[in-house]
């Protein structure tokens, strides 16, 4: 039998030379049960699992410390779990801790340790500790078995081949000496047999450095196909999705294989699981709400998957609108609310019907296949047209009418009993047909309530809270790889006695992989014909230092424990960096020179080697004397020839005012995207009042304020107190419009506080515009909330001015529009104007206009800021011949021609279909934009980048529409 330190080198013996192998701990932990069936064993006698150990020794420290409570108590029933591990496999013993305790924190382990030894002899547990010597008693007592070579059964092989390991604890030696004893050949090698020709890299980033261990791969595999090319990852599991998607875009999938298991609880199928089980507390987030909408995991998804993703969009303009002052609401509030909303669908049934016009039908119908013709004819309208209630606010009324269930503690395994009940109550994992390796995490999960359910008697009887704490810790404990990774099952990575020889905790594929992405050490010991280790530099290799908090360091320093002190840690990283050299016969060790911002540099254990620089021309390396870093990425626009236009359709319904033009100056396939496709992604929460949410209810106050008051001359002749007055009065009526839905997702009390302070708030700003307003040229307020409609070059668009004065002395209009975010007159100037917010207002109002303002009302500043033809009308507004260093023209009259030819051109543009990736200010505009991944602009980027500078005059580039 040949034993390894992991898995993948196990699988690696047992497929390409077709060896009995396992890994050292699947091996002992196979021991432990056959020893159980072949011995009369005490059934009181309980192996706790990891997660278990973590459990007592929370409890243990938080009724220990109950007079000082530790603000992380589940972080240092960690840390003390490790510090015993620690202790009991390099053999310190609990005399010697308490000889060498100086500290209090050390008085305190020893408490503890005390503690915990005496648990686990009051109720016959063992853990993992000690579960070696544990495991030699029972051996001792199956002798009978040793001594009967002739059966499968016997536990101990004749002869022990351990390969791969470089470091064996005192405990494990223990063992190993042990089963010398009993009769077994015991020996130690590896599977290397040379040194390889060894090269150092220096990339510029750490994505950079990722993509040319790819592209070196690519070439080598390019070069032998036969060849086994190892990348070696040290922060494989988070980056796990980024070497996989790029690994995709350059080889197929049957030609590489990616280790690192994701715990289970990164799945969505089980994430949704949680999900659900949430709903067995009383309040639920909105988030957590939004998700159940969206996820197809419960009821009658199938059917219902407009429905549901209609209510999510309601449900996120309705709370953005009003206002949400917490992140959480009572799940009865939440069923009151979406029933509300399911009164809408109807109404946005038709609205789809009207803007899904008979021409774009007919032209999607001519490019879709006879299967999606039925889709497309039954999916997007009929969708809406169901009068039965939504059959999902249905499910959350039944989990809502459980909840009282779930108030008082219990035990794990009415818990358990509970947990199913509310997940068939939710149909999770939903009406559709699972795939097959969904149908392997759903199998895996109910190990997990298995694994808890059998945790009652460490456990007790305990809150839902804390039953759903314990859950989540075994999922997350336990590791699957996906089926297409062909390698590794799950095993569970953090308890024992669960993995059996009989039953195979390793799956192999048939036709291994020619890429092997793997962790660090897990690559160690593996021989390849290629590798390429990354992320060795000079702050991670070695590493640094970690001693365990609660073990004296000199004990540490005297037992050579790991990451005790940097002189062992240096011996370590010698050790493997050598025999990482080892490892293929050509190896690149890899870094990146800037990682999150920070410099970094090469790490000195690699200095001596050769340097190589990769050349993304030809995909080869050429060796190097010195590092020469690849060049920057220069963001290009790109060439319009070959753009198609897609104008707009005769029946075609456009709604929209200015911003419509302020997305076609930005981009026009921003607008495109955003107006016609609408392709609008989903609003986010925001928890207390949104900035939008605020202005908009400033602007209201403002709103009534000026209800009756039709001059400055009517708002002098009030007194203080009157405005005051009719401030508060104001603030009342706005305030007024939220409270009704505030009251229904808060406590009363809670709202009581937060209009307080928003009352003050509203107050302040009011009463500063009030004096900004009195200390003005004499006006009359001639129209509020005037909504106007312009027609540019066949577009129509909607406006909405928010007040117009007439200044007494000149008969001339200032259209004004209150402003509380941030705003740049430059911006209302050039040949795309990024704000036509106010020059469509002066298009619109033509002739009259003489003058556009932004009313800008904010805490740090509340001012005037326009154009105008009259000088000094209001301080702030400028005339444009002192606004010609932002491109003003000189006169108002000809300011405004250059308006309206520039936004109709802009109107042109956006009419006839104008739809190429053009972002104006190049990178600046594409931040945080929500069209990326839909325009591609990146890749189109890389793909302009790619070409030779002094060609891109000649070249255009065609875009895929």
């Amino acid at each position: 039998m040949f034993l390894t330190p992991n898995r993948r080198l196990a699988l690696f013996l047992k497929e390409e030379q077709g060896k009995q192998a396992y890994p050292f701990r699947v091996w002992t932990e196979s021991l432990w049960e056959v020893v159980q069936e072949a011995v009369q064993h005490d059934p009181t006698q309980r192996l706790l699992s990891m997660v278990e150990q973590w459990v007592v020794w929370e409890k243990i420290i938080k009724e220990g410390s109950s007079e000082y409570p530790l603000l992380r108590s589940i972080e240092t029933a960690k840390r003390v779990a490790e510090g015993w591990h620690l202790c009991q496999h390099w053999g310190i013993s609990f005399a010697e801790l308490s000889k060498a305790c100086v500290r209090e924190d050390h008085e305190f382990f020893l408490r503890w340790i005390k503690q915990y030894i005496e648990q686990c002899q009051v109720n016959r547990w063992v853990d993992t500790t000690n579960f070696l010597e544990v495991l030699q008693g029972e051996l001792l007592n199956c002798s009978k078995l040793l001594s009967d070579r002739s059966k499968d059964c016997t536990p101990i092989p004749q002869t022990i081949s351990c390969i791969g390991f470089n470091e064996w604890t005192p405990q494990e030696q223990k063992f190993l000496e042990y089963c010398s004893q009993a009769g077994s050949t015991v020996r130690h090698g590896s599977l290397l047999r040379g040194r390889g020709q060894t090269f150092r890299y220096a990339a510029p980033t750490e994505s950079e450095e990722l993509i040319s261990a790819i592209q070196g791969a690519k070439r080598w595999l390019t070069e032998h196909p036969t060849a086994r090319i190892g990348i070696l990852i040290p922060n494989l599991e988070q980056r796990r999705f980024e070497v996989e998607r790029l690994l995709s875009e350059t080889f197929l999938v049957e030609q590489f294989n990616i280790s690192a298991p994701l715990p289970l609880s990164e799945y969505p199928l089980i994430q949704a699981a949680f999900l659900g089980l949430s709903l067995g507390k009383k309040d639920i987030k909105f988030e957590d709400l939004s998700k159940l909408l969206r996820l197809p995991f419960y009821g009658k998804y199938e059917q219902e998957m407009h429905h549901c993703s209609a209510l999510e969009v309601l449900l996120r303009e309705k709370i953005n609108q009003k206002g949400i002052l917490t992140d959480t609401l009572p799940l009865k509030a939440a069923i009151v609310m979406l029933e509300q909303l399911q009164v809408q669908l109807p109404a946005l049934k038709s609205e789809l019907k009207s803007e899904f016009k008979s021409e774009f039908k007919s032209e999607l119908k001519s490019e879709l296949k006879s299967e999606f013709k039925s889709e497309l004819k039954f999916g997007l309208e009929p969708s809406l047209e169901n009068k039965n209630p939504v059959h999902f606010i249905e499910l959350l009324k039944a989990c809502s009418a459980l909840q009282t269930r779930f108030l008082s503690k219990q035990s794990s395994e009415n818990w358990k009993t509970l947990c199913l009940q509310l997940l068939n109550l939710l149909n999770w994992p939903g009406d559709r047909s699972l795939d097959v390796q969904e149908q392997e995490l759903q199998k895996h999960w109910l190990e997990v309530l298995e694994q808890y359910q059998s945790m009652g008697r460490v456990l007790g009887k305990h809150s839902y809270s804390e039953a759903l704490t314990q859950i989540k810790r075994l999922a997350a404990a336990k590791s699957f790889l996906p089926l297409n990774s062909a390698s590794i099952s799950s095993i569970e990575t953090s308890s024992i006695g669960t993995s059996s020889l009989r039953t195979s905790s390793l799956r192999t594929s048939s036709i291994p992989a020619s890429i092997q992405v793997l962790g660090l050490l897990e690559g160690l010991g593996i021989p390849f014909d290629f590798l390429w280790v990354m992320g060795l530099n000079r702050k991670d290799w070695p590493k640094e230092p970690a001693p365990n908090p609660f073990i004296p360091l000199p004990l540490q320093r005297a037992y050579n424990l790991p990451r005790s002190h940097a002189a062992r840690e240096l011996q370590v990283a010698k050790r493997l960096t050598e025999q990482l050299c080892w490892g293929a016969k050509t190896v690149v060790f890899s870094y990146a020179m800037m990682i999150e911002d920070q410099k970094t540099t090469l790490s000195p254990l690699l200095g001596e080697l050769a340097e190589i620089k990769f050349s993304s021309q030809n995909d080869q390396f050429d060796l190097l004397p010195t590092v020469i870093p690849a060049a920057p990425l220069h963001f290009v626009i790109p060439a319009e020839a070959g753009i198609q236009s897609v104008p707009v359709q005769d029946n075609e319904i456009i709604r929209g005012g200015s911003r419509i033009l302020k997305l076609q100056a930005a981009c026009p396939f921003r607008a495109f995207a955003d107006i016609r496709l609408h392709a609008k992604p989903l609003q986010p929460l925001h928890f207390g009042l949104s900035p939008a949410l605020r202005g908009e209810m400033l602007h209201q106050v403002l709103l009534f304020f000026w209800e009756g008051l039709s001059s400055q001359a009517a708002l002098k002749a009030l007194t203080d107190m009157e405005r005051l007055q009719r401030i508060e009065l104001s603030i009342d009526k706005t305030l007024q419009k939220h409270r009704n839905f505030w009251d229904l997702l808060s406590a009363t009390e809670f709202v009581d506080k937060y209009i307080t302070l928003e009352r003050r708030r509203l107050r302040e700003l009011a009463q500063r515009f009030i004096e900004l307003e009195l200390s003005r040229p004499p006006f009359e307020v001639i129209a509020r909330e005037v909504k106007q409609e312009v027609m540019l070059k066949g577009l129509l668009l909607t406006l909405r001015i928010d007040r117009i004065d007439r200044l007494l002395d000149k008969e001339d209009e200032i259209l004004i529009d209150y402003k509380t975010g941030k705003t740049q007159l430059a911006d209302w100037f050039g040949e795309r104007p990024l704000d036509p917010q106010l020059p469509l207002y002066c298009i619109a109002r033509k002739p009259k206009a003489s003058g556009v303002a932004f009313a800008i009302i904010r805490p740090e500043s509340v001012k005037y800021q326009g154009l105008s033809a009259i000088e000094d009308c209001i301080e702030g507004i400028k005339t444009p011949e002192k606004m010609l260093r932002y491109g003003s023209e000189e006169t108002w009259e000809s300011q405004c021609l250059a308006w309206e030819q520039r936004l109709e051109d802009l109107a042109f543009e956006f009419s006839k279909g104008r739809v190429e990736v053009l972002p104006l200010e190049g990178e600046k505009t594409c931040r945080g934009c929500d069209y990326k991944s839909l325009c591609r602009v990146d890749e189109l980027n890389k793909r302009i980048n790619s070409i030779d500078i002094e060609s891109l005059e000649s070249e255009s580039i065609e875009i895929e529409i």
